[in-house]
């Protein structure tokens, strides 16, 4: 029934001018808060977040150096901070309870996925970071330490990488960005598609 459904809308007013190109931004929205967020790389760009509740953009003056590269962040949807991975692979964090505070590299142990273009997941049924080698099927994880939103203990690298089943194609030089999803369903998991003439593949938790 087309009257039940609800419209396309589109609310640009106040929309952050985020500095940095356009490929160089990382966000993700948060169902808890009902608010996404946007960042663009550089210093005097911006942080930007529009409330759906309120259907409003506020823009935030963010110096972001870290460049984000074909990265794909996440949020943790509890702690309220955004989670990227800079080109050369160091994890940078922004606690988004206090936009106006400054970014931070939590220190991680374990081994990472590396420099390149990562991808990050938020798994919340077992609170960590989920991501993906790029080249093969090892899948790591990333667990953050107590107090997260100010940096806090050490968070955490581990990976798997399965004995069987099949391995992903590479993924494409430009990143892999929305293809990398959690599925929260009752086949709880990682969807992947690596390229767009590639197969989709599904690493079940």
């Amino acid at each position: 029934d087309p009257s039940s459904v609800n419209p396309w809308t589109a609310n640009d007013t106040g929309f952050p001018s985020f500095g940095g190109g356009s490929y160089n931004r990382v966000g993700g929205h948060n169902p808890s808060t009902n608010k996404s967020w946007s960042m663009g790389f550089g210093n005097s760009t911006a942080l930007g977040m529009f409330d759906a509740t309120a259907q409003t953009w506020t823009s935030y003056s963010k110096n972001n150096p870290n460049a984000a590269g074909n990265n794909k962040g996440a949020i943790h949807e509890g702690a309220d901070i955004l989670v990227y991975m800079g080109i050369g692979g160091v994890v940078y964090a922004q606690d988004l309870a206090n936009p106006t505070s400054a970014i931070y590299a939590p220190t991680c142990t374990g081994s990472g996925p590396g420099a390149g273009g990562n991808v990050l997941e938020w798994d919340g049924a077992a609170s960590r970071f989920v991501s993906w080698s790029r080249t093969d099927k090892t899948v790591y994880f990333l667990t953050p330490g107590a107090n997260p939103a100010s940096g806090g203990d050490n968070w955490v690298w581990t990976s798997t990488t399965p004995e069987g089943g099949a391995t992903p194609a590479a993924a494409h030089a430009n990143g892999t960005y929305g293809r990398f999803r959690l599925n929260r369903g009752a086949m709880r998991g990682i969807v992947l598609m690596p390229l767009h003439n590639q197969p989709m593949c599904f690493y079940k938790f």
